[in-house]
Order: structure tokens, then C-alpha cells, then sequence
């Protein structure tokens, strides 16, 4: 069978000049605006001068799957000086639709300008066939409804056409789509391996407005068991130790309301006339059961950097550092690798306290450690991220830093800054005597507002929060087991193989007119992939690479275009 057509009908339009020529116009029109231009022909306007015109329509004829004759009231009639058209055998009218007829096209005949039905007695025989067809009424009063009836006859042949030609080139999408997906899929898992997703900053980009969406979504309480102390800057900026003598006050007061664990974001590294008072506060401090750590963000072979005495006398040190991307603080660090050293981050010790680390795992994202009582622990991290200079808040580790990272929902600052959570230094120690226990049993982090500390996450667009704050959030996350987990690599794979077979049936999908609807339908998809993405990190703290899946799909779906482009041209 001779398939004309992939997609739409081709539609050529018999008529005779001096019976129906305006007619004949009307009809060409409106198919095109419903088809193309290229798929109705009609004569006058196809066949230039010198052009060798039977030749010509009878490449026109074999090109055409339906036939629409124009009647008239003079069609069945018209004669010149040799007798009547339609009996003479090199009359062109007779002959396209004698030929029509032998090709086996559909051939619609169409009354215009009040037409009577054909009968087979007033036909030639070669054109007898004609009268019995179903024939179509064109009248000026129900024009555009007999328009429609044309058009729905018209399309009823090519959709068969259509169908046929949809299958077999179905059938060839079909077998070559398990090769084409699986290279579609090692050819984005190369792009991510050469990094050029990262380079171009759209893995963090998309991830970053996940998070920012999951966030905002599902915005998150920040831990009952933690609670904030805000330091103003004055003291700590002095430089002649008033600052060591507010910790120590403030240390004292903690501990004699039965805090848990005191946790100062800070890091001492100079010495001041006041380091004896802060230690004896340190020491008093434990003796009461309450564990005291600070921070630091500096190593010397192979130890934290602290004033001389700081690390015998406090539970833990903990590193401060603040992994960006894009000039975003994004994550925390659980442990940090400098060398063949392990140390840990303020976040992890805030939340477990004084730990031995014994490794990172990198066949799953695990730190193994030991608490201070040696009991094992695992604690999932997100990412391994270089610590270097140029990406976190620690530029004195220099290049070549490792940690293992820590991703985590964020809080609003309005959360965080509530007054029921954080207090200031100067309420804590007016209540140093009371009776009542606020802080009993509870962790409380103590941070210094600080201009000059502040960092800017995925939710500050108006504004950026404090360093300590963003450790907050860390040590919610990890209190409250709100870890974020980065989908492995065989769960990116098998995504990514999912979405490029989905860009695989939407281009293998045929129905009229998907043309029109298929990049409406793609960009459908995409968007529903990532609200799913941002869904799937707000109730299971799970993240998905997105990007990754969204370069399968676009790439997929390109790659099917071309094939399935190149495939109509040569069926067609």
C-alpha cells in the first residue's frame, strides 16, 4: 500500500475552471488553515508556465492520498466546439479523476453553487464509479458546518494513512530505544563525570532551588532540645579579654541551671590576661556534669589551633567550617580531613558530644565513631566537599581539605530569632539564681552577632543570617535525624534510565495534533519531575540529582526528534 502521508493528508483538489474556480478557492483555503499549505494542492497556483502539466499531476495524483472533486451546476455539462468534456478522453478534469479513481485514492465529490447529485447514466463509464460515491454539500448559508464535514472526511483517510505509518515507525523507534536510552544515560553520567554540570553551576543551582522549595514547602521547627544565646560583638571586637570573662560568667550560669552541653561558635586562638577565668569556669562547669566545647578553624600538625590550655580543659573542640556554593552557605561538616587527621565539626559534637572518629566510609555515606563513653555510632553525611580556600568559612586549611559533608533543611530566621528560643546574655545571667530550670538538660549554643560572621543561605533573600544560626539548623538536623541523603549513583542511573524512556514514548506517541502539544506535554513532564523532585526532599530529607535527570530527558528527547525525522524522510 502506498503511504503518502506520515503525519497529515495530502489533499489534492480537482475542479474545472469555468464551473467552480471561486469555489474551488474557498475549499483550498480552509484546508490549509486546518492541514499546511504543503499538504493541498490545487493547480492554478502549483503549475507554473513551461511546466509539463500532465507530468506534473500525475506526480501530484501519486503524491495524494484523497482527491477532493469540486461540482457545479455546469460541471456535468460544460462542452466546447468538440461536444462535452467528459466524453472526450484528453480532457484533464477526466482524466485526474479517472486516474484517482485506478490509484485507489479517496475521492470526495464536493456540490457547490446547488449542484445536483451525480447519476451513472450522465457519467462515461470510465467515470461511472464517481456516481456512487457519498457526495458533499457546499451552500453559502451552512458553509462553515459543510467546511467542517469536508475537513472531518478528509481526515478520516489521512488518520488511517496516519495510523499505518505511526506503527511501522513505532515499531523502528521501539527496537532501537533500549540502545539509544542506555547511551542517552552514559552520556549524561559522562557529562556529570567530567563535571561540566558542576562547572556550568547547574548541579548546585537546581539543588539549591530544591531545597529552597522543599524548605518553603514544609518549613521545619528547630529542635526542642536545643536552645540559642546571641553575644553581642562589643566584648569579643575589645581585644583585651572582657569577652573571656562574659564566657566565663556565662558558663558558670549555664551550668548552674543543668544544661546538657554548652556550645560556643566561636574559636579562641589568642591569649588574653582572662584565659585562667575562663578555664576555672570550664573546669567548674564539667564538675557539674555539664560538657563545655568551643570551636576552631585552623589545624597545626594535625590538631586544632586554641590558646594554650583551651582543648585539656574543654569536652571537645569542633571545626566551624561552612561549606558555599554559588556564594551560598549550603552546608555544614560533620568531620574534617586535613592530612591523616579526623577532627570533627562543632555540629556533630554539639549533638553527641565528645566523639572518636574512627572513619568516613565510602562505600556508603557513614562516619563511624565512638561516643565519650566508647559506645559505636553512624552518622549518615551528605557529600564529601573539599574544605579549601575559596569554598568555606575555614581559608586557613588551605587546599586540599576534605569533609564530609552535611546538607539539612534550613529554618526561617524568624524561627530561629523567636524569643522563647534564643536569649541574650545579659537574660541569662540575671536568672543565674533563680529557682527555675529553664535551661535544664538542654543544649544550648552560643554565638556571637557578628557583621562580620554573617553568611547567606537559600532562604535569606532579604537578608543574611548569622554563622551560628546556620549551626543551629546543623545540630537540629542531626538531633532530630533531618539528615539529607544524596540519591546513590545506581539510583540516579535507574531515574535517569526512567525519564529518558519517558522522553522516548512521549516522542513515540502519535495523536493528532500532539505536534502542537508534544513540547507542552514535555515541559509538563519536567515540571512535574521536579515538583515531584522537591516533594521527595521535603517529607523524606532525600535529594535527587535533577539536573541529571533532566539533561536524560531533554537529551533523549532531542535525540528521537532527530532520528524520527530523518525516519519520516525516508518513509515518506
Amino acid at each position: 500500500m502506498h503511504l503518502a502521508s506520515t503525519s497529515q493528508p495530502h489533499v489534492f483538489i480537482s475542479y474545472r475552471r469555468d464551473d467552480s474556480w471561486q469555489a474551488a478557492q474557498l475549499i483550498r483555503e480552509e484546508l490549509e488553515k486546518w492541514l499546511s499549505p504543503e499538504s493541498v494542492f490545487m493547480d492554478v497556483r502549483d503549475l507554473e508556465g513551461g511546466d509539463p502539466w500532465r507530468e506534473e499531476l500525475d506526480r501530484r495524483l501519486d503524491w495524494a492520498d484523497t482527491v477532493v472533486v469540486v461540482i457545479g451546476k455546469g460541471w456535468l455539462t460544460s462542452a466546447d466546439a468538440r461536444g462535452r468534456r467528459l466524453d472526450q478522453p484528453d480532457d484533464w478534469v477526466r482524466w485526474e479523476i479517472a486516474e484517482a479513481l485506478r490509484r485507489r485514492r479517496r475521492v470526495i465529490p464536493v456540490l457547490v453553487d446547488g449542484a445536483a447529485s451525480l447519476a451513472a447514466t450522465d457519467l462515461p463509464d470510465i467515470l461511472k464509479p464517481l456516481a456512487g460515491l457519498q457526495a458533499l454539500p457546499l451552500s453559502n448559508l451552512r458553509f462553515q458546518k459543510d467546511i467542517e464535514t469536508l475537513i472531518e472526511a478528509v481526515e478520516r483517510r489521512g488518520r488511517v494513512i496516519d495510523l499505518l505509518a505511526q506503527a511501522q515507525l513505532t515499531q523502528r523507534l521501539l527496537r532501537a530505544s533500549p540502545l539509544l536510552v542506555l547511551a542517552v544515560v552514559m552520556g549524561t553520567v559522562s557529562l556529570a563525570w567530567v563535571s561540566l554540570f558542576d562547572l556550568l553551576r547547574l548541579d548546585s543551582f537546581v539543588a539549591n532551588a530544591t531545597m529552597f522549595l522543599g524548605d518553603a514547602v514544609r518549613p521545619r521547627e528547630p529542635s526542642s532540645r536545643l536552645m540559642v544565646v546571641a553575644k553581642e560583638p562589643a566584648a569579643e571586637q575589645a581585644g583585651d579579654g572582657a569577652a573571656r570573662l562574659e564566657d566565663a560568667a556565662l558558663i558558670d550560669a549555664l551550668s548552674r541551671q543543668g544544661v546538657q552541653r554548652i556550645v560556643f561558635d566561636v574559636f579562641l586562638r589568642r591569649s588574653t590576661p582572662n584565659d585562667a577565668a575562663l578555664l576555672d569556669s570550664i573546669r567548674v562547669a564539667r564538675g557539674r556534669g555539664s560538657q563545655v566545647i568551643f570551636g576552631f578553624n585552623d589545624i597545626r600538625d594535625g590538631r586544632p589551633v586554641a590558646f594554650a590550655g583551651l582543648a585539656e580543659a574543654v569536652s571537645a573542640l569542633g571545626s566551624v567550617c561552612i561549606a558555599k556554593r554559588l556564594n551560598l552557605a549550603t552546608l555544614g561538616f560533620l568531620v574534617v580531613k586535613w592530612r591523616e587527621s579526623l577532627l570533627p565539626s562543632l555540629p556533630l559534637v554539639a549533638a553527641f558530644g565528645p566523639v572518636a572518629i574512627d572513619r568516613v566510609r565510602a562505600d556508603v555515606p557513614m562516619v563511624d565513631l565512638r561516643d565519650g563513653d566508647g559506645h559505636p555510632l553512624s552518622v549518615p553525611y551528605s557529600s564529601l566537599e573539599s574544605v579549601g580556600e575559596g569554598r568555606s568559612t575555614c581559608p586557613a586549611l588551605g587546599e586540599g581539605g576534605l569533609g564530609a559533608g552535611l546538607l539539612f533543611p534550613l529554618s526561617s530566621r524568624d524561627r530561629l530569632r523567636d524569643p522563647v528560643r534564643r536569649k541574650s546574655v545579659a537574660e541569662v545571667l540575671a536568672r543565674r539564681d533563680a529557682p527555675g530550670r529553664e535551661f535544664a538538660g538542654k543544649i544550648v549554643l552560643v554565638g556571637v552577632q557578628d557583621p562580620s560572621d554573617k553568611v547567606l543561605t537559600r532562604l535569606d533573600g532579604s537578608g543574611a543570617r548569622y554563622g551560628y544560626e546556620f549551626h543551629a539548623d546543623a545540630v537540629s538536623a542531626l538531633l532530630e535525624g533531618r539528615a539529607v541523603t544524596v540519591l546513590g549513583m545506581w539510583g540516579q542511573w535507574a531515574l535517569m534510565l526512567v525519564i529518558a524512556g519517558l522522553a522516548v514514548a512521549l516522542r513515540a506517541w502519535r495523536r493528532r495534533p500532539d505536534d502542537r502539544l508534544r513540547p507542552w506535554m514535555a515541559g509538563s513532564l519536567l515540571l512535574a519531575y521536579t515538583g515531584a523532585a522537591v516533594a521527595v526532599y521535603a517529607v523524606w530529607m532525600i535529594l535527587l540529582n535533577v539536573v541529571y535527570q533532566l539533561g536524560a530527558f531533554l537529551l533523549a528527547y532531542w535525540l528521537f526528534g532527530v532520528l524520527e525525522r530523518r525516519w519520516r524522510h525516508a518513509q515518506g
